[in-house]
């Protein structure tokens, strides 16, 4: 039998040590990169509690050939600890640090006739009547006494003079005093649409305690 002689040619490739990230996203919203730490705030009324790892999507870099290793929380929900691993088997800790936003956002056109109400069992700070610019021109009016202060509660306008506004802003104070105190304020809101002009009367009922919003309902006229 004749003898062969046999040569191997291989190519090594170094493994990657990437453990970079593109990006994060909590129930579709985008966390901000410090470093290695995201930080995410969830719209007001997030069960932070319900979601699961699942529900949090790390983007890595294709070419990096590094994947997730683990996606972990145990404080239930309000820190996460990403890991992921390189092509070469190093680890890179992540953290993502999830809040949820004390304002809550109201459409205009979305209140009821015979109103909303809610009483508040987690923390609002503030809350933002909106009037959808990208169906109608609108804005909301108010006068003088409408920019006073009423225990604390603002409603943005310019002091003495009528100004038009696309939103309404009611901010709770910073009293401390450990008293509940309940107010109403009336705002209008004056609608042009498809050259039919409208107005409506908001009436806001609230009550506040410390810096929180603890009920408040808003029926129209």
């Amino acid at each position: 039998m004749p003898d062969y002689d046999v040569q191997i040619y291989a190519t090594f490739k170094d493994l990657s040590q990437d453990t970079t990230i593109q990006s994060i996203t909590v129930l579709g919203v985008n966390a901000q990169a410090d470093g290695t730490v995201y930080n995410v705030t969830l719209p007001f009324g997030t069960n932070i509690s319900s979601f699961t790892a699942i529900d949090i999507v790390v983007s890595l870099p294709i070419a990096a050939g590094s994947s997730i290793y683990k996606i972990e929380t145990a404080d239930g929900g309000l820190t996460w600890t990403v890991i992921v691993a390189a092509e070469d088997g190093h680890t890179q800790i992540y953290t993502v640090n999830v809040s949820v936003s004390a304002t809550l956002y109201i459409l205009a056109e979305d209140i009821p006739s015979n109103g909303i109400s809610f009483d508040i069992q987690i923390v609002l700070k503030q809350i933002v009547i909106q009037v959808n610019s990208q169906s109608m021109v609108a804005g909301f009016s108010g006068d003088r006494a409408a920019g006073k202060d009423i225990f604390g509660l603002k409603y943005v306008l310019a002091d003495g003079v009528t100004v038009l506004y696309s939103t309404c802003t009611i901010t709770a104070p910073a009293s401390g005093d450990g008293n509940e105190h309940r107010t109403t304020l009336n705002t209008i809101a004056n609608y042009n649409y498809l050259f039919k002009a409208s107005t409506t009367t908001y009436f806001i009922d609230i009550t506040t305690k410390n810096d929180c919003i603890t009920s408040f309902s808003i029926s129209t006229s």
